[in-house]
Protein backbone atom coordinates (compact mmCIF):
# COMPACT_ATOMS: atom_id res chain seq x y z
CA UNK A 1 0.00 0.00 0.00
CA UNK A 2 1.40 3.65 -1.14
CA UNK A 3 2.58 5.63 2.18
CA UNK A 4 1.93 8.88 -0.43
CA UNK A 5 -1.86 9.65 -0.57
CA UNK A 6 -3.90 11.01 -3.86
CA UNK A 7 -4.34 14.94 -3.82
CA UNK A 8 -7.04 16.34 -5.61
CA UNK A 9 -4.56 18.45 -7.12
CA UNK A 10 -2.61 15.61 -8.82
CA UNK A 11 -3.65 16.68 -12.31
CA UNK A 12 -2.12 20.49 -11.40
CA UNK A 13 1.23 19.03 -11.20
CA UNK A 14 3.83 21.06 -13.40
CA UNK A 15 6.45 18.38 -15.29
CA UNK A 16 9.86 19.75 -15.85
CA UNK A 17 8.42 20.19 -19.21
CA UNK A 18 5.73 22.48 -18.27
CA UNK A 19 8.28 24.62 -16.11
CA UNK A 20 10.32 24.94 -19.46
CA UNK A 21 7.38 26.28 -21.88
CA UNK A 22 6.77 27.88 -19.11
CA UNK A 23 10.33 29.84 -19.45
CA UNK A 24 9.63 30.30 -23.06
CA UNK A 25 6.46 32.21 -22.74
CA UNK A 26 7.53 34.27 -19.93
CA UNK A 27 10.95 34.97 -22.06
CA UNK A 28 11.19 38.51 -22.81
CA UNK A 29 12.97 37.93 -26.31
CA UNK A 30 10.23 35.98 -26.95
CA UNK A 31 7.51 38.87 -26.47
CA UNK A 32 9.99 41.16 -28.10
CA UNK A 33 10.56 39.44 -31.41
CA UNK A 34 6.66 38.88 -31.56
CA UNK A 35 5.20 42.52 -30.46
CA UNK A 36 7.89 44.65 -31.86
CA UNK A 37 9.56 42.30 -35.14
CA UNK A 38 12.52 43.32 -36.59
CA UNK A 39 12.38 44.16 -40.05
CA UNK A 40 15.15 43.38 -42.68
CA UNK A 41 18.14 45.60 -43.23
CA UNK A 42 17.57 47.04 -46.86
CA UNK A 43 20.98 47.89 -48.74
CA UNK A 44 21.14 50.88 -50.46
CA UNK A 45 21.04 50.84 -54.27
CA UNK A 46 23.75 52.94 -55.90
CA UNK A 47 23.02 56.43 -57.11
CA UNK A 48 22.32 56.61 -60.73
CA UNK A 49 23.54 59.41 -62.84
CA UNK A 50 21.11 61.78 -63.84
CA UNK A 51 19.93 61.91 -67.53
CA UNK A 52 21.52 65.74 -68.09
CA UNK A 53 24.99 64.87 -66.53
CA UNK A 54 24.91 61.39 -68.29
CA UNK A 55 23.99 63.21 -71.64
CA UNK A 56 26.53 65.73 -71.72
CA UNK A 57 28.92 63.52 -70.60
CA UNK A 58 28.22 60.76 -73.34
CA UNK A 59 28.58 63.96 -75.80
CA UNK A 60 32.20 64.84 -74.24
CA UNK A 61 33.17 61.57 -75.39
CA UNK A 62 32.15 61.27 -79.13
CA UNK A 63 33.57 65.08 -79.06
CA UNK A 64 36.79 63.18 -77.63
CA UNK A 65 36.79 60.46 -79.95
CA UNK A 66 36.27 62.03 -82.83
CA UNK A 67 39.29 64.63 -82.41
CA UNK A 68 41.40 61.04 -81.86
CA UNK A 69 40.13 59.62 -84.84
CA UNK A 70 40.72 62.80 -86.74
CA UNK A 71 44.92 61.98 -85.99
CA UNK A 72 45.41 58.70 -87.58
CA UNK A 73 42.83 59.83 -90.34
CA UNK A 74 45.50 62.30 -91.34
CA UNK A 75 48.66 60.70 -90.65
CA UNK A 76 47.54 57.69 -93.07
CA UNK A 77 46.63 59.86 -95.79
CA UNK A 78 50.14 61.87 -95.05
CA UNK A 79 51.92 58.49 -95.21
CA UNK A 80 49.75 57.74 -98.33
CA UNK A 81 51.10 60.61 -100.36
CA UNK A 82 54.43 60.42 -99.26
CA UNK A 83 54.46 56.73 -100.33
CA UNK A 84 53.33 57.92 -103.88
CA UNK A 85 54.87 60.46 -104.44
CA UNK A 86 58.33 60.54 -103.13
CA UNK A 87 60.01 59.32 -106.44
CA UNK A 88 58.48 62.52 -108.18
CA UNK A 89 59.71 65.13 -109.51
CA UNK A 90 58.85 68.64 -110.55
CA UNK A 91 59.95 71.33 -112.88
CA UNK A 92 61.78 73.82 -110.62
CA UNK A 93 60.74 77.77 -111.95
CA UNK A 94 63.97 79.16 -110.80
CA UNK A 95 66.75 76.92 -111.65
CA UNK A 96 64.67 75.57 -114.84
CA UNK A 97 65.31 71.75 -114.11
CA UNK A 98 63.47 68.86 -113.00
CA UNK A 99 63.69 68.12 -109.50
CA UNK A 100 62.70 65.78 -106.98
CA UNK A 101 59.42 66.52 -104.69
CA UNK A 102 61.07 64.94 -101.38
CA UNK A 103 64.61 65.47 -99.64
CA UNK A 104 65.27 62.25 -97.87
CA UNK A 105 62.74 62.36 -94.71
CA UNK A 106 62.39 60.36 -91.44
CA UNK A 107 58.79 59.21 -91.96
CA UNK A 108 58.55 56.92 -88.69
CA UNK A 109 56.82 60.09 -86.71
CA UNK A 110 54.09 59.94 -88.74
CA UNK A 111 54.12 56.22 -88.48
CA UNK A 112 54.16 56.49 -85.15
CA UNK A 113 51.50 59.72 -84.58
CA UNK A 114 49.42 57.34 -86.68
CA UNK A 115 49.98 54.12 -83.94
CA UNK A 116 48.82 55.87 -81.06
CA UNK A 117 46.12 58.04 -82.91
CA UNK A 118 44.62 54.72 -83.58
CA UNK A 119 45.53 52.98 -80.14
CA UNK A 120 44.04 56.43 -78.36
CA UNK A 121 41.10 56.40 -80.26
CA UNK A 122 40.21 52.73 -79.40
CA UNK A 123 40.78 53.60 -75.74
CA UNK A 124 38.38 56.57 -76.19
CA UNK A 125 35.65 54.27 -77.69
CA UNK A 126 36.29 51.56 -75.37
CA UNK A 127 35.23 54.68 -72.68
CA UNK A 128 32.10 55.83 -74.72
CA UNK A 129 30.54 52.57 -75.46
CA UNK A 130 31.00 51.70 -71.00
CA UNK A 131 28.60 54.94 -70.95
CA UNK A 132 25.99 52.45 -72.41
CA UNK A 133 23.03 51.74 -69.77
CA UNK A 134 23.94 48.02 -70.56
CA UNK A 135 27.01 47.69 -69.09
CA UNK A 136 26.09 50.27 -66.24
CA UNK A 137 26.85 47.35 -64.06
CA UNK A 138 30.21 47.14 -65.06
CA UNK A 139 30.78 50.42 -65.53
CA UNK A 140 30.08 50.65 -61.45
CA UNK A 141 32.51 47.85 -60.42
CA UNK A 142 35.81 47.58 -59.62
CA UNK A 143 37.37 45.94 -62.27
CA UNK A 144 36.19 49.34 -64.15
CA UNK A 145 37.88 51.55 -61.54
CA UNK A 146 40.82 49.63 -62.21
CA UNK A 147 40.76 50.04 -66.06
CA UNK A 148 40.43 53.92 -65.62
CA UNK A 149 43.86 54.23 -64.13
CA UNK A 150 45.65 51.71 -66.16
CA UNK A 151 44.12 53.12 -69.40
CA UNK A 152 44.33 56.82 -68.65
CA UNK A 153 48.00 55.88 -67.94
CA UNK A 154 48.83 54.05 -71.10
CA UNK A 155 47.22 56.48 -73.41
CA UNK A 156 49.07 59.96 -71.27
CA UNK A 157 52.11 57.83 -71.50
CA UNK A 158 52.04 57.12 -75.28
CA UNK A 159 50.81 60.97 -76.12
CA UNK A 160 53.41 62.33 -74.46
CA UNK A 161 55.98 60.65 -76.28
CA UNK A 162 54.90 60.65 -79.55
CA UNK A 163 54.16 64.34 -79.63
CA UNK A 164 58.07 65.10 -78.11
CA UNK A 165 58.92 62.96 -81.17
CA UNK A 166 56.80 64.40 -83.50
CA UNK A 167 57.58 68.19 -82.35
CA UNK A 168 61.32 67.36 -82.06
CA UNK A 169 62.25 65.75 -85.52
CA UNK A 170 60.10 68.98 -86.37
CA UNK A 171 62.50 71.30 -84.62
CA UNK A 172 65.61 69.50 -86.29
CA UNK A 173 64.21 69.75 -89.46
CA UNK A 174 64.79 74.06 -89.16
CA UNK A 175 68.49 73.01 -90.16
CA UNK A 176 67.55 71.95 -93.54
CA UNK A 177 70.17 68.71 -92.86
CA UNK A 178 67.27 66.28 -90.95
CA UNK A 179 63.73 66.57 -92.33
CA UNK A 180 60.26 64.99 -91.56
CA UNK A 181 57.14 65.19 -93.39
CA UNK A 182 56.04 68.15 -91.15
CA UNK A 183 58.99 70.01 -91.32
CA UNK A 184 59.57 69.30 -94.93
CA UNK A 185 55.86 70.15 -96.14
CA UNK A 186 56.09 73.41 -93.98
CA UNK A 187 59.69 74.45 -95.63
CA UNK A 188 58.25 73.88 -98.87
CA UNK A 189 55.11 75.99 -97.94
CA UNK A 190 53.59 77.51 -100.57
CA UNK A 191 55.44 75.81 -103.71
CA UNK A 192 54.21 75.00 -107.14
CA UNK A 193 54.32 71.36 -107.38
CA UNK A 194 52.04 69.24 -109.22
CA UNK A 195 52.37 66.43 -107.28
CA UNK A 196 51.64 67.82 -103.66
CA UNK A 197 49.61 70.61 -101.89
CA UNK A 198 52.52 71.40 -99.63
CA UNK A 199 50.58 73.97 -97.78
CA UNK A 200 47.44 71.98 -97.33
CA UNK A 201 50.13 69.17 -95.43
CA UNK A 202 51.60 71.46 -93.66
CA UNK A 203 48.39 72.39 -92.40
CA UNK A 204 47.41 68.94 -91.40
CA UNK A 205 50.25 68.30 -89.65
CA UNK A 206 50.17 71.59 -87.44
CA UNK A 207 46.93 70.21 -86.75
CA UNK A 208 47.67 66.70 -85.77
CA UNK A 209 50.15 68.43 -83.07
CA UNK A 210 47.56 70.07 -82.09
CA UNK A 211 44.42 67.47 -81.92
CA UNK A 212 46.90 65.69 -80.04
CA UNK A 213 47.06 67.70 -77.46
CA UNK A 214 43.35 68.41 -77.13
CA UNK A 215 42.25 64.57 -77.39
CA UNK A 216 45.05 63.93 -74.30
CA UNK A 217 44.06 66.34 -72.19
CA UNK A 218 40.38 65.87 -73.02
CA UNK A 219 40.72 61.97 -72.08
CA UNK A 220 42.10 63.26 -69.01
CA UNK A 221 39.91 65.65 -67.79
CA UNK A 222 36.74 63.02 -68.75
CA UNK A 223 38.27 59.77 -66.55
CA UNK A 224 38.95 62.07 -63.62
CA UNK A 225 34.97 62.24 -64.33
CA UNK A 226 34.16 58.87 -64.09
Amino acid sequence: MSSQRDSSYEPFRHTGRDYADAETLIRPEADGEKLFPTAPRKTKAPPKPRPGISGVRTALRALGLAIALSVPSIQIRTVYVWLDTRSDTYHNTTTGIRTRSWAPVDSWPAYLMLAVGAFGSLVELLALTSLCSCFQGLHDGVLHSISIYLSAAAVMAAWIAALVAFRVVYAQGGGQDHWDIWSWSCFRGHSVDENVNWNSMCIQQTYTFSASIIANEADNSLRQSD
